[in-house]
């Protein structure tokens, strides 16, 4: 806003266009919207002595106020980083998990996310989550074709393509070569008479 004045030696005229100036520069009265202020030095006034202070809180009630002028400050800590930048206006905070390294042979826990909560899980426990297998074993049945059998024993639960079968060290194509029914493996082909047949079971529990 410019200065005004007006010299002695100037016009009534001069006076009166520069005096309604003043209301230019000084707005609209009717447009304070300071409570309890009718005038611009008591909006400015009012303004200056109003509190501008704010509340902050955390989940447990304990709550602190930041008064007029002064400074929230974020606090880093043990694995924690909060850094503020004043070209942006903005906060960054880091957590840092530091290194992960092997646990030993007798630890037997695990760290797993459960909507978005860390939580620990046994051994058994994340095999049982992910259907994981207890043991795996080999179980091996060795045959000697005569030229017409073709059917032959395997234990209970076996599937097609749950076993390796060779003849004469030869490995067989499952389905192309040989199913699995029951208990029995039976060979499209009768193999050969003397022809070694080995088929090796895998067994899971």
């Amino acid at each position: 806003m410019a200065d005004r004045s007006v010299a002695t030696t100037d016009t009534v005229e001069t006076f009166r266009t520069t005096f309604n100036s003043l209301s230019t520069d000084l707005g609209d009265i009717s447009a304070l919207n300071v409570p309890g202020a009718s005038d611009l030095v008591e909006a400015v006034n009012t303004a200056n002595s109003a509190s501008s202070s704010f509340v902050i809180g955390d989940d447990s009630s304990t709550e602190a106020t930041i008064s007029t002028n002064g400074t929230l400050r974020i606090k880093s800590g043990s694995g924690i980083s909060a850094v503020v930048s004043p070209t942006d206006d903005s906060i960054s905070v880091a957590i840092s998990l530091g290194s992960i390294a092997a646990a030993g042979s007798d630890t037997d826990t695990f760290l797993v996310s459960d909507s978005g909560t860390i939580k620990t899980r046994t051994g058994a426990q994340v095999r049982s989550d992910i259907d994981a297998l207890n043991s795996v074993s080999f179980n091996n049945r060795k045959y000697t074709g005569d030229g017409s059998t073709t059917g032959f024993t395997v234990t209970s639960g076996q599937a097609t393509a749950s076993v390796i079968v060779t003849e004469n060290g030869v490995v067989q194509q499952p389905t192309d070569d040989y199913a699995i029914s029951s208990t029995t493996l039976t060979f499209t082909t009768a193999p050969a008479n003397g022809v070694v047949i080995n088929i090796r079971e895998l067994i899971t529990s």
